[in-house]
């Protein structure tokens, strides 16, 4: 509903200091389009990633994302879309992802004063409930969640890996101590903790 990539260009240094190439990814936001909407326009930025990144000193073969909150849930998506039928890319466009306190079940939204704003239908709920869906199989993902968080988004991390490994997914958890919703991305840019180690580790850096 709000925030802007500008905001999130901190990421940068810790991912451009090991090597990689970081592209911050702006999409519209709720409620000038709905949920829908914003999941189509992050394939098409994965798609543009794959097809452009060669120019920018990257390797369309070694794609990766990652995404916080909102951008969590995200992640969560573009691991489980059917590329093949999103611009007919393969299976396997993304070689990992990792999603930072994320909501994968989103009838509770639906359920509370948040839908509100979002105004979720039936049909946007099922296609975007990212526990319920296939994710892709042998691609890893991490679901970090912070240790200060509320018991719900442990759950959400805790029910999503545990759906997810019980269809084949190379994925895990993990809990940065003593972080809550916003300082988990402290945590996530620290090259000396655990989160940092284990992204760059799935990265190949």
């Amino acid at each position: 509903m709000r925030r802007d990539k500008k905001e999130y260009s901190f990421i940068v240094e810790m991912f451009a200091s090991s090597g990689a190439v970081t592209m911050v990814v702006k999409y519209a936001l709720i409620p000038s389009v709905d949920l829908d909407e914003i999941v189509r326009q992050c394939r098409a930025a994965v798609a543009w990633v794959h097809g452009h990144i060669a120019e920018y000193g990257g390797d369309p073969d070694q794609v990766f994302v990652t995404g916080n909150s909102a951008g969590g849930h995200l992640v969560s998506m573009m691991m489980s879309t059917d590329w093949a039928a999103h611009g007919g890319l393969p299976a396997n466009v993304l070689k990992g992802g990792v999603a930072l306190s994320g909501i994968y079940e989103l009838e509770p939204i639906q359920k509370c004063f948040i839908d509100d704003i979002f105004h979720l239908s039936e049909g946007e709920v099922e296609r975007n409930s990212s526990l319920t869906l296939s994710p892709t199989k042998e691609v890893p993902v991490i679901f970090a969640v912070g240790g200060a968080e509320t018991a719900e988004f442990k759950r959400h991390t805790s029910d999503i890996t545990k759906a997810w490994s019980q269809k084949g997914c190379d994925c895990r958890s993990m809990e940065a101590p003593n972080k809550n919703h916003f300082s988990i991305l402290d945590d996530f840019i620290d090259p000396n903790s655990a989160l940092s180690k284990a992204t760059l580790e799935m990265m190949g850096l």
